[in-house]
């Protein structure tokens, strides 16, 4: 009895799913969702976000130590810093009121600078190598294992990410302004704004943000993945910009629980910022793989590329 009631539903469940596929756009997107796991993607995406997760240190410790100097300039926004780090980190508030003092100060900006640069001259250049490879395979160019050339490869590379943490701090500076932190800052020092002035910038903080993060997307696609100029891969760039956006601004708040949640925010956060890694890494491979499927209109009308190879590593040469 029970069995055939699950034959039933299996049975129902796949007509409803063949009625579902009728529709082209959700034909193209189950069509993505098997091509992106049957050429292994999901295997790619691990070694890219690895990197991904290491690369987060030059961009945090700038930000840190961005943000330590604003606090020190603020007297009133210092003590609110120093009651949230001593919450946080669970101490008492005299001690917390040293975090910014001079010492504490030139220790944490030490520390933030050797992390910086270990993981821009380390994961920066490997997780350029994996994202390349990773978007070369979808559209079928993948990258030659060779060792000639190392030490102009590594330069190369250097400078893609360099390039990379560049935009990517711009796109933090407009996400930021796009959050309500700069104008309080502004109205604390006496040069507030208008409710409507505030709400008009923060719109168009995001809009901008938006655009910035589908530039970036863009140029990932063409100058690493080497992608056809199509309407498909414009689509794909203007749909990652947008959701790099969200994404981007809940990454601030992440950071922002860290400091205001007594117990579990800096764990939280921490464990937030790598699912966030993680997340932009797929999203931005699975629409490179929906582009290299589709003409641009979501309807699965274009043509896929051959599959690719079985297997791609990231090697470290």
């Amino acid at each position: 009895m029970i069995s055939e009631r699950v034959a039933a539903w299996q049975a129902r469940a796949e007509r409803l799913q063949e009625r579902a596929l009728e529709r082209p756009r959700l034909r193209c997107a189950y069509d993505t969702y098997q091509r992106y796991y049957a050429v292994g993607m999901h295997h790619v995406a691990g070694s890219v976000t690895y990197f991904g997760i290491l690369t987060l240190l030059p961009v945090l410790a700038l930000l840190l130590l961005l943000a330590s100097n604003i606090v020190v300039d603020h007297p009133g926004l210092r003590t609110e810093s120093n009651q949230a780090v001593a919450q946080a980190l669970g101490l008492d508030v005299d001690l917390g009121g040293k975090f910014f003092s001079a010492q504490a100060r030139a220790s944490i900006q030490a520390i933030l600078a050797v992390l910086g640069v270990t993981g821009f001259v380390y994961a920066g250049r490997y997780w350029v190598d994996a994202y390349r490879r990773a978007l070369r395979t979808i559209w079928n160019d993948p990258v030659p294992l060779t060792l000639s050339n190392f030490v102009w490869r590594y330069m190369r590379d250097m400078l893609v990410f360099t390039l990379v943490a560049l935009s990517v701090i711009v796109l933090l500076a407009l996400a930021i302004l796009a959050t309500n932190a700069p104008y309080r800052l502004m109205a604390a020092d006496g040069h507030g704004l208008s409710t409507w002035a505030v709400v008009t910038a923060r719109i168009a903080a995001g809009i901008a943000t938006a655009a910035w993060a589908a530039f970036i997307s863009a140029a990932l696609y063409h100058r690493l993945g080497r992608a056809p100029r199509t309407a498909a891969v414009r689509h794909a760039s203007i749909m990652a910009g947008v959701a790099l956006a969200g994404l981007v601004l809940v990454g601030l708040y992440l950071l922002k629980y860290a400091f205001t949640n007594t117990v579990y925010g800096i764990v939280v956060a921490m464990i937030g910022l790598m699912l966030w890694v993680s997340g932009t890494v797929r999203m931005t491979l699975s629409l490179g793989v929906w582009a290299a499927m589709t003409d641009g209109t979501g309807t699965g009308s274009g043509t896929a590329a051959p599959e690719p190879p079985d297997v791609v590593t990231t090697t470290r040469s």
